[in-house]
């Protein structure tokens, strides 16, 4: 395209070639300036007929000056802003997260259950945004646009913050969730998952906006006073989220749990069990999952009934004795059935886990913050102030004013000691200690995602002012959670971590050169191996990075097409003006044109008639309804009355 507002110097450089040809749309002979580019570009491009660019067309005034192209300005960016002062768009694009997610889409099916649930258009702006949460750690969409200005999306730009707040809080209905959550619920069923353990958690999120129906007090992970918004996840042990719900702050989490199993049950996927977290440990939530024959594993919370008795019986034999030791664990265990809680009609399978690392490591913590408080207190007796204990260790540490010095209860240390690096587990089913252990591992999988979404995707505080909002941005990060970690799994598998991953794939670049983007088949290997896993099914990475270019440069072809503006088509200029003399372009009014006449006769040969009645036909004396017909004017008797005029 050349850019007539533009004058500048001819490039005296070599390569530079001049061609006249006759321009039809202009009517007359033209000069353009053409740039025989570099066989390393040809290369690159793959282009060996094609191998030199229009760069410019030559001013008819001056052959030494030419007004530029667009290609000009993408092959020498430099001399563009010194000629014009304006800078040159970018040429290089980060295309390896778009290439990625698009991979990841393709082979989960992912993008097609967004779209069936948010339409097409809505759809992009998700991915778009869930890149940039993948990218940044962020959930601001303020910085949206900034960021990802240098990215390919899925749009062709990155929209604007006020749109996303508009998306967030009206434009995504609960509706449309619930239908994406449907959708993807059943192509995990699909997928197998319908016979797998599921591992539901809960957590929440700070949340100040008044305008948040579900935002109330509860158990802020913040340890602050303020309104909190509370989730859960279901995720597979391999870490591939199957579900979410987003509730009120202060409901418990067995309560919720109980809405992720009925939603699952309703789309068909029943569970082989469930891995939860010590906040699920409760009588009632004991007694759901019992009565609806969904087997569980959950840790201990707290002093119940049952775990007392197994702890009093072998909590004291189990440490480092081989007799007890788990094989390929640092783990020591014993077993015990019975009932976890006396209100409970049948007997579980309680298991005492002694994890030695994990104890030393704890006992050195307990020791190191006893010693500090001991020092605090201390100079707070010497000074004369008012020492008084933290209630973490008020049982422990104590004060004596009178005597201006403190103690240390030994019995209650050494209990505290032998507590450390002990916890229990209660399954439904009668597991070994190795299996249940391995089972309760994968648990962390659903602690990564929470990590994911409120560290990683940067959703730790809620910013939205609707009710509606939360639970739109709630289902976007379940979307950025699914993504991330198809990555962090692609990533493992070459022994990077999902940060490191990320930027890999990140660097893969793409460049615009006169129109068209191209792809430097020079990254390194591993990059290529993170998009072909991302891909599946033994897809060659680099080919697919490829064909992601060319379906781009064909994206971009579609943008370019121009339709016909609407309104009165524009005569265009004769070659020859004494022989079509130009015609007015002036808005005429419908119908036949002025002077035309129809012929005498139909296409079909008979005659054509006179519009109107026909001739001696007479208006019968009735109307349709049967009303006698009234003769035409005013009626019998009135007159007409002079009208004044003011």
């Amino acid at each position: 395209m050349v850019l007539d507002q533009y004058r500048i110097p001819v490039p005296n450089i070599a390569g530079i070639t001049r061609a006249k040809h006759f321009n039809k749309s202009r009517n007359k002979e033209v000069v353009d300036i053409y740039y025989t580019v570099s066989s390393s570009y040809r290369s690159s491009t793959r282009d060996t007929k094609r191998n030199r660019k229009t760069i410019g067309r030559m001013c008819e005034d001056d052959p030494k000056y030419m007004h530029p192209t667009s290609g000009y300005r993408e092959i020498f960016p430099t001399e563009w802003e010194k000629q014009t002062g304006e800078k040159a768009p970018a040429l290089e694009k980060d295309a390896g997260l778009f290439i990625g997610v698009k991979a990841i889409c393709e082979r989960t099916g992912l993008q097609s259950v967004m779209e069936k649930a948010f339409g097409a258009a809505r759809t992009k702006a998700i991915l778009d945004y869930a890149m940039f949460s993948i990218k940044e750690e962020s959930n601001a969409t303020e910085n949206l646009a900034n960021s990802m200005k240098d990215e390919v999306l899925f749009n062709d730009h990155p929209l604007s913050d006020s749109y996303y707040s508009n998306l967030f809080d009206r434009m995504i209905s609960r509706n449309d969730i619930l239908a994406f959550k449907r959708g993807w619920a059943e192509k995990c069923k699909a997928e197998g998952i319908e016979e797998a353990w599921l591992c539901i958690d809960g957590s929440n999120d700070d949340c100040t906006s008044e305008g948040v129906v579900l935002a109330e007090h509860g158990h802020a992970k913040s340890r602050k006073n303020i309104n909190i918004v509370s989730f859960s996840y279901a995720v597979t042990t391999d870490g591939t989220p199957v579900t979410f719900e987003a509730y009120r702050g202060g409901l418990v989490d067995s309560k919720a749990m109980k809405s992720i199993i009925k939603f699952l049950s309703e789309c068909g996927i029943t569970m082989r069990g469930v891995i939860l977290d010590r906040g699920y440990c409760d009588s009632k939530a004991l007694q759901y999952l019992h009565d609806s024959k969904i087997p569980y594993i959950i840790m201990v919370k707290g002093a119940p009934a049952g775990y007392m008795d197994a702890y009093a019986e072998y909590g004291g034999q189990i440490k480092m004795n081989t007799d007890y030791w788990v094989e390929n664990t640092q783990l020591f265990a014993a077993q015990k059935k019975t009932r976890l809680y006396d209100t409970l009609g049948w007997e579980d399978q309680i298991t005492i886990f002694f994890d030695h690392e994990n104890g030393e490591a704890r006992v050195r913590t307990l020791i190191q913050n006893i010693n500090n408080e001991l020092s605090r207190l201390n100079n707070a007796l010497e000074e004369g102030k008012k020492a008084v204990p933290k209630p973490s260790l008020s049982g422990i540490v104590q004060v004596d004013h009178a005597a201006k010095k403190t103690t240390v209860d030994r019995k209650k240390l050494q209990d505290a000691i032998d507590e450390k690096g002990l916890y229990g587990l209660v399954s439904s089913e009668e597991l070994s200690p190795g299996m249940l252990h391995m089972y309760y591992a994968c648990r962390t999988e659903s602690e990564i995602q929470y990590r994911i979404t409120k560290t990683f995707l940067g959703y730790g505080v809620q910013r939205v002012q609707l009710t509606n909002g939360v639970r739109s941005k709630f289902c976007c990060a379940f979307i950025s959670g699914i993504l991330r970690q198809e990555i962090r799994m692609a990533a493992a598998a070459i022994q990077l971590t999902a940060k490191q991953g990320i930027r890999e794939i990140d660097l893969i670049d793409i460049r615009n050169i006169n129109g068209s983007w191209i792809h430097d088949e020079a990254e390194v290997k591993r990059e290529y191996s993170i998009i072909s896993s991302l891909r599946g099914k033994n897809t060659d990475g680099r080919q697919y990075v490829q064909n992601a270019v060319d379906e781009l440069n064909k994206r971009n072809k579609a943008k370019g097409y121009r339709h016909r503006k609407t309104g009165v088509k524009k005569i265009s200029k004769q070659s020859d003006a004494s022989s079509s003399p130009a015609i007015e372009n002036t808005k005429r009014k419908p119908g036949p044109k002025p002077g035309f006449k129809r012929g005498d006769y139909n296409l079909d040969g008979s005659l054509r008639k006179t519009p109107g009645p026909k001739p001696g036909s007479k208006k019968g004396l009735y109307n349709k309804d049967g009303t006698p017909r009234k003769k035409p004017g005013p009626k019998p008797g009135t007159h007409r009355k002079d009208r004044g005029v003011s």
